[in-house]
C-alpha cells in the first residue's frame, strides 16, 4: 500500500481519486473535472513515486487548429465566393462585381493565381472564364475544412489535399496534444 502521509495534500488527493475510479480514460479530461493541473500531475506520474501503483500510457492526439492569418479570414477562403458562384453558372462579370462587391478582386485574384479562372475578350468580353472547374470543387472541400477547424470540429478525416492547401497557405497548422489513461 502506498504511504500517503508522505504525499503533498494535492498528491494526495488525486492518489485518492485515482483509487475510486480504477480506471481513467482521459487524464486530462479528469483533470479539468477536479481542478488539477495537468502539469502537475504529468510530472507526479513520472517521478516513479507511484510506481508499481499506477499504471498509464501516453497517448497523442494532432488537432488542426486555425493560424493568426487563418483567423483574419473571418471564415471564409479568398476564392471561395467566387468559386461557388461560377460553379452554380454565373459567369457574367458585371453580375458577379454586384454580388460580391468589393470582394470580386479579391476573390478573382486568389483563382487567378491558381489558373482557375480568366477574363474572356472579344465578343465574350465582360464573361469570367473557367479555365479549372477541378480547382474551384477544391475550394468547396477547402472551405468545408476551414470551417470545420474554425468550430473547433476535428478536421482528420477531410481530404488531406485540402489540409495541405491549408497549411501551405499558413491558414492552419497541427496541435498536438499529449493525454495519458
Amino acid at each position: 500500500m502506498l504511504d500517503l502521509p508522505q504525499l503533498t495534500g494535492k498528491q494526495r488527493q488525486f492518489v485518492q481519486l485515482l483509487q475510486k475510479q480504477q480506471r481513467v480514460e482521459s487524464l486530462r479530461s479528469l483533470c479539468i473535472q477536479h481542478g488539477f493541473d495537468i502539469n502537475f500531475i504529468n510530472g507526479f506520474l513520472r517521478s516513479g513515486v507511484l510506481d508499481g501503483y499506477v499504471q498509464w500510457q501516453e497517448h497523442t492526439q494532432q488537432a488542426w487548429v486555425l493560424t493568426p492569418k487563418g483567423d483574419e479570414l473571418e471564415g471564409q477562403l479568398p476564392g471561395f465566393a467566387l468559386a461557388e458562384r461560377l460553379l452554380q453558372g454565373v459567369t457574367d462579370r458585371a453580375q458577379l462585381q454586384a454580388e460580391l462587391g468589393s470582394a470580386f478582386s479579391l476573390n478573382y485574384g486568389a483563382l487567378r493565381r491558381e489558373q482557375a479562372v480568366d477574363m474572356a475578350d472579344g465578343t465574350n468580353e465582360g464573361i469570367v472564364v473557367v479555365l479549372k472547374s477541378a480547382v474551384l470543387a477544391a475550394y468547396q472541400q477547402r472551405q468545408a475544412a476551414l470551417t470545420a477547424i474554425a468550430k473547433g470540429n476535428p478536421a482528420e478525416p477531410l481530404a488531406t489535399a485540402s489540409m495541405d492547401w491549408l497549411q501551405q497557405q499558413g491558414y492552419v497548422t497541427r496541435r498536438i496534444e499529449s493525454d495519458y489513461s
